[in-house]
């Protein structure tokens, strides 16, 4: 038997005697389908994933570690609100407050809400709005323009309209804060790497808890529904918390015109805002440089990709 090309097979001599595979030998070898029990021969990469450990399992490890005092990050949207209402009803440790960033570019909305939260669970509410002047939203945008869709701008987006607040709000308290977030890892790619299968993430005096790493938007669906915790009307008319509305990753037409629709107020501040940045563009008054050059944002949290812990 011969190849195409004219050149003996060396396959030909162990060909099955019945026929069968005839095809297959001139071919060469092809991947498993979809049903193939060899799959994992492949690599097994699904294999190799951790499975995301259960929400009271999480809270567990989190209790059994070193720590001072305990807070939700709540945001008004569901999944914090979910994480701050689980925990609250099964953790083995009580909250000692919940923490509201108030990014300077958010809807007053969404932080009455967790206000209003706040009384019905009996906690103190914080709201962590203490920044330098140089990293507020309408000084950095007239210098900077609007943030992009790059990982770089929402980074730079998160420290200064989240990180750096919080950051602050916590030196008021000693020792090691334990700080509940409801990001899952479910989200997106990135969330999925920033969150890690424990739920547990390390950074400084901070240690970021997330019960439920493994849950899907329909478990918080499910959960909230389940418990009767009514959502917020922002996130029903948006579909995102409003908290930080900084325009990263942003859809400028479709969100512009949801704020149009339902708070026209914020609709016509960002309106303002833009009018300024053009106005800087058209006089060449916008930095060319990058956004890695501005002050504060070569801090630790840079040396890796990290994506931060949006409280949703």
């Amino acid at each position: 038997m011969t190849c195409p090309c004219g050149k003996a097979a060396p396959c030909a001599g162990s060909r099955p005697s019945n026929g069968a595979g005839t095809e297959n030998a001139n071919t060469g070898p092809t991947l498993p389908d979809t049903t193939s029990e060899t799959r994992e021969e492949f690599g097994g990469i699904k294999a190799q994933i951790p499975e995301t450990d259960a929400p009271d399992e999480i809270l567990q490890r989190a209790n059994s570690r070193e720590w001072d005092n305990a807070f939700a990050l709540c945001s008004g949207g569901k999944d914090s609100t979910a994480a701050l209402h689980h925990t609250y009803r099964n953790a083995e440790f009580p909250l000692d407050g919940i923490i509201f960033i108030d990014t300077n570019i958010g809807l007053h909305e969404s932080k009455e809400y967790v206000q209003n939260l706040g009384e019905k669970f009996d906690l103190p509410v914080h709201i962590a709005d203490t920044r330098n002047k140089a990293d507020r939203y309408r000084e950095r945008i007239e210098k900077y323009g609007f943030a992009g869709p790059t990982r770089q701008s929402h980074r730079f987006e998160y420290i200064c309209n989240k990180d750096k607040p919080l950051q602050k709000f916590l030196t008021g308290f000693e020792g090691q804060s334990l700080l509940i977030s409801g990001a899952t890892r479910q989200e997106s790619d990135a969330r999925y790497e920033a969150v890690s299968a424990d739920g547990i993430e390390q950074d400084g005096t901070r240690t970021f808890v997330s019960p439920l790493a493994r849950w899907t938007q329909s478990d918080v669906d499910d959960y909230l529904n389940e418990h009767g915790v009514e959502v917020s009307e922002v996130t029903e008319l948006l579909e995102s918390s409003g908290d930080c509305l900084c325009g990263a990753y942003a859809d400028r037409y479709l969100e512009l015109s949801q704020l149009r629709e339902h708070y026209r107020y914020l609709h016509t501040y960002i309106q303002s805002l833009e009018a300024r940045v053009i106005d800087a563009a058209r006089n060449d008054e916008l930095l060319k440089d990058q956004y890695s050059s501005c002050s504060g944002f070569r801090g630790s949290l840079l040396h890796t990709d990290h994506t931060g812990y949006p409280v949703r």
